[in-house]
């Protein structure tokens, strides 16, 4: 069969198709590997009009891949397109944020069936269906409407052996056009993926919905077949893992670090790389062994400084073991980035204090500081609605609109509004304009790195609707990092304050 996979645009502040889509690319290329003919009409950099891939390629099928609700839009636009041109054609839907709203996308009509997480072996069977050769209650993980219009719901599927999976083709994308480029001048970086899942159960990640809080590795001689090609035939000078959780098994972290290294050597240039991971998991002898293989950069989610909400969020782990794998980064000459939330529900003015307080003490390279957003299948988003604190939107429309907001039925947490805006302000303000004045070493100009992610856009598909809501967004910045002197006292946020360790309420950091 002819299948002709759709990723819908992004609608973001920043163009987001720098990023190779590597959900709809694996299952693309497992569907391919099946014998498929298979298509991917990627809306974010595809120049092509659906009516002409249409005319061209001919699809007996049409799947798309929602993963974000800032996706919802532009699936909209294509389904009424699709639906008017070839109103005939089966169309199905997985993703992560279609396995969360499976029953609103089948009411309003955007697809046939919904495919309930890891999507491979489901829409094998689907195509099946399709062809008349079985019952759609025999393939598990769908989500379907029966000929009343109630929906049917199959048993999970048990999630599948990665090493049943083929390499990733990148020839069914322009992967020459994508590219991920770091502060610290870490130009064209492509993207791979070595597991899925992670089995840590934060209550505010999806993970527990949509992977089950599973860990599962791919073979890494596959993952290394890609990282060459996309070093041979794309030019790339760096490999982002996409990973949720990297380096939990210590033997295929040290086969990766002896695979770059060769690589490198083999090339006669050093192929940088980063990833993220979690407090814990890598020893101060794992980060010398990847800092000498090239890596260079790391994301690290601090989430909060308050031992009282790290218990609660379920984070598990103590405070003073991030101090020793921010100082175990610095040591090997590795770049972290610190994913801090504000505004988490429950939070108070003191825990939120210690948050900022931590930041300061570990002062990484990148401070990736976000206001909590209820995200659907967490366990908060569950319990906020439980409590009817957040009423969960009624329609697509809703969910597309959601996308574009900071909160999702307001702020949960014991601060006001105008102060988390501010606290979130002081950060955005810092990293974009103050810390490369302050002349030490290894900190990066991330507003020259902005200013060309901004420019990168220019050409994109809706770059001037992006371009226009980033300059309100400065605007927002600007006003709420300087307009409000005493919020700014009492949480102590003052770009002197980096670096600095002698704060009274993270004694218990030193123990």
């Amino acid at each position: 069969m002819r299948i002709l996979f759709i990723y819908p645009r992004m609608r973001t502040y920043f163009s987001m198709d720098i990023m190779i889509p590597m959900a709809v690319l694996s299952l693309a290329s497992f569907i391919q590997a099946q014998g498929h003919q298979v298509r991917i009409h990627e809306r974010n950099l595809d120049d092509i009009s659906l009516s002409r891939v249409l005319n061209e390629f001919r699809p007996e099928v049409v799947v798309f891949t929602l993963m974000f609700a800032q996706q919802l839009a532009d699936m909209q636009n294509a389904h009424k397109q699709l639906r008017a041109e070839r109103p005939e054609l089966p169309v199905l839907c997985g993703g992560q944020m279609a396995s969360l709203i499976p029953e609103l996308l089948l009411r309003e009509g955007l697809t046939d069936y919904v495919g309930i997480g890891e999507g491979e072996y489901t829409l094998l069977e689907l195509l099946e269906v399709i062809e008349g050769r079985r019952e759609p209650a025999t393939v598990q993980s769908l989500v379907y409407l029966d000929a009343n219009g109630a929906p049917v719901h199959t048993p999970l599927r048990p999630f599948a052996d990665l090493s049943e999976f083929p390499d990733t083709d990148f020839t069914l994308l322009p992967t020459e056009k994508y590219d991920i480029s770091l502060p610290g001048d870490l130009n064209r970086g492509l993207t791979v993926y070595a597991s899925k899942g992670c089995p840590s159960k934060c209550t505010f990640c999806y993970n527990a919905a949509y992977h089950r809080c599973q860990y599962r590795l791919r073979p890494r001689e596959s993952v290394m077949r890609e990282i060459e090609a996309l070093v041979t035939t794309y030019n790339a000078e760096g490999i982002i893992f996409v990973d949720d959780l990297w380096g939990l098994r210590k033997e295929d972290l040290r086969a990766y670090c002896d695979f770059f290294v060769a690589l490198s050597a083999r090339l006669g240039r050093t192929i940088w790389w980063a990833c993220e991971t979690r407090i814990g998991v890598l020893s101060r002898e794992d980060l010398r062994h990847m800092a000498d293989a090239g890596c260079k950069a790391i994301m690290i989610g601090l989430e909060s400084g308050s031992p009282e909400v790290l218990k609660r969020i379920k984070k598990g782990y103590p405070l003073n073991r991030v101090v020793s794998d921010f100082e175990n980064c610095a040591t090997a000459g590795i770049a972290t980035m610190a994913d801090a939330i504000f505004g988490i529900p429950g939070e108070t003015p003191t825990q939120i204090k210690q948050t900022i307080h931590t930041i300061f003490r570990l002062n990484p390279t990148i401070y990736a500081v976000g206001m909590f957003i209820a995200t659907p299948g967490s366990e908060e988003y569950s319990k906020l609605a439980t409590a009817g604190k957040l009423t969960p939107p009624a329609t697509i429309s809703d969910w597309a609109d959601f996308g574009e907001r900071f909160f999702l039925g307001g702020n949960y947490s014991a601060i006001p509004n105008r102060e988390l805006n501010v606290i979130h302000s002081f950060f955005l303000w810092r990293q974009l304009f103050q810390n490369r004045k302050d002349g030490r070493t290894g900190r990066l100009d991330i507003f020259k790195y902005g200013l060309r992610r901004v420019l990168d856009g220019i050409g994109h598909k809706g770059y001037l609707a992006h371009f226009a809501k980033f300059l309100r967004l400065l605007l927002v910045v600007v006003w709420y990092s300087h307009a409000y002197p005493g919020i700014k006292k009492k949480y102590d946020l003052s770009a002197r304050n980096f670096g600095r360790k002698d704060w009274d309420d993270l004694a218990h950091l030193d123990t």
